[in-house]
């Protein structure tokens, strides 16, 4: 090529950039379209240009292929601004809307994922704007949590490619329905989060003490209830590790927190640790007590054929019938596959799979099963005075103080209103007194009950 020629070429990529710099990336696109065309497919330079005025354009997918087409040419392939540039185009085309569905790829989703992580590598946590490898990660582990069968192998394998020392923790900031300002969890606390849930699931027990307690030293505010998560995986982790020696002493920290919190699922935990070391009579209580939380029958339905086995193993089989057909019920009902247990259990006792369970019952069955063990608790009496997002405060003539509760806490009503009267227990939590088995009562008996 002539010196001319190549002068020619300089002063059509300068009126390029003129295009660009003036929002006319269109015309850009014409003249290095052309330039790139015409010329021996060796100048990088030429093609970074060329590939940012395309991913402009919203045109990524013809950068992609044109890199692919120079796979061979390591001078261009290897070069890392094209590289972090075919990245940025594969994630946007691929990666960032992607759903898993019956119409998507998901082996295409994985290969292109796969690309991107083996080509580009985690950037300072200054600089991670500059590649999609952190980005790419994370919608990946999110795409694989959405999955009706979660593969946490394979979770847990993609958040190993990641440091989570160079993940920044500052929080992305939002305002709700409400106009509220709120506040996302950050990449690291994101990080921490799945590896905890990912280690437990595996029962990589050890691995996963380790881990949490990682995360509690490391990150100084949590959000969405993330600290109760890790601390809830850390104590059952060291019960999952105890003997019989010390198993009660393990397992004390995470009574203490499933009392405090009244979740069903951490009650559910304490049932299962139990049933683990043989101890089934307080498996068949902790798992009543889970039970008496707020019913929540898509999420239970595991529940609901362990506490079936429980009875049936304390021989009654009355009441293992009963939690049986729930169980296959709301699976049944909600489409998903039946398991050998219930299998055998529809053939063992004649269930009916659409018999709609008297959720009632369920929970007056348990009841009474804890109060045989624990006696009977008593009762508070008071009305809502205070309603936030997510707990409220009520007002009892027993008390000197307003009561904290959690709108978890409450069992047969989400759609609560200042003024209603209910029905609660009372236990002592850290930060003082908290009420819990929140009913909310008929207003004209409740008012004047209260009144």
């Amino acid at each position: 090529m002539t010196e001319i020629e190549m002068d020619k070429i300089d002063i059509t990529r300068e009126k390029a950039k003129e295009f660009v710099g003036a929002g006319n990336t269109i015309k850009a696109e014409e003249i290095l379209e052309q330039l790139w065309t015409n010329s021996s497919k060796k100048d990088v330079y030429l093609l970074y240009e060329y590939g940012n005025v395309l991913r402009s354009n919203n045109k990524q997918i013809v950068f992609i292929n044109i890199c692919r087409e120079c796979y061979k040419n390591k001078s261009i392939i290897n070069n890392t601004y094209i590289k972090n540039l075919l990245c940025w185009c594969i994630y946007e085309v691929y990666i960032k809307d992607f759903v898993k569905d019956e119409d998507s790829d998901f082996n295409e989703f994985i290969k292109e994922a796969n690309f991107i992580k083996d080509n580009i590598m985690q950037l300072p946590k200054e600089q991670e704007h500059y590649n999609p490898y952190v980005l790419t990660i994370f919608k990946v582990i999110r795409v694989y949590m959405k999955s009706a069968k979660i593969n946490y192998k394979e979770i847990l394998k993609w958040l190993n490619c990641l440091n989570p020392n160079e993940l920044p923790e500052e929080v992305f900031k939002f305002q709700d329905v409400k106009g509220k300002e709120r506040e996302k969890a950050s990449k690291k606390e994101f990080f921490y989060q799945y590896k905890t849930k990912a280690l437990e699931k595996l029962h990589r027990y050890e691995e996963c003490i380790n881990i949490c307690e990682e995360a509690l030293k490391s990150i100084e505010r949590f959000h969405y209830r993330n600290d109760v998560w890790i601390k809830a995986r850390l104590y059952f982790s060291k019960c999952m590790e105890a003997n019989d020696n010390n198993l009660e002493c393990e397992i004390r920290e995470y009574k203490n927190l499933a009392l405090e919190e009244n979740h069903w699922f951490m009650y559910h935990k304490i049932s299962s640790m139990y049933w683990r070391y043989g101890k089934m009579e307080e498996a068949l209580l902790y798992a009543n007590k889970a039970l008496s939380c707020n019913f929540k029958y898509e999420m239970m339905n595991r529940l609901l054929q362990d506490i079936a086995l429980l009875w049936e193993y304390k021989g009654n089989l009355v009441n293992a019938k009963i939690y049986y057909e729930a169980s296959a019920y709301y699976r049944n009902r909600e489409g998903w596959k039946l398991t050998e247990e219930l299998e055998f259990a529809i053939k063992n006792y004649n269930l009916n799979v659409k018999n709609k369970p008297n959720v009632k019952l369920l929970q007056e069955i348990a009841s009474k099963h804890i109060q045989s063990i624990e006696g009977t608790k008593k009762i508070h009496i008071g009305k809502i005075c205070n309603l936030d997002r997510n707990f409220g405060f009520i007002n009892s003539h027993e008390f000197k103080e307003n009561i904290y509760f959690k709108l978890n806490d409450i069992r047969n009503d989400k759609f609560l209103r200042l003024n209603k009267i209910v029905e609660f227990e009372i236990i002592e939590a850290s930060k003082g007194k908290r009420a819990i088995n929140i009913v909310i009562r008929g207003n004209k008996n409740g008012r004047n009950m209260y009144q």
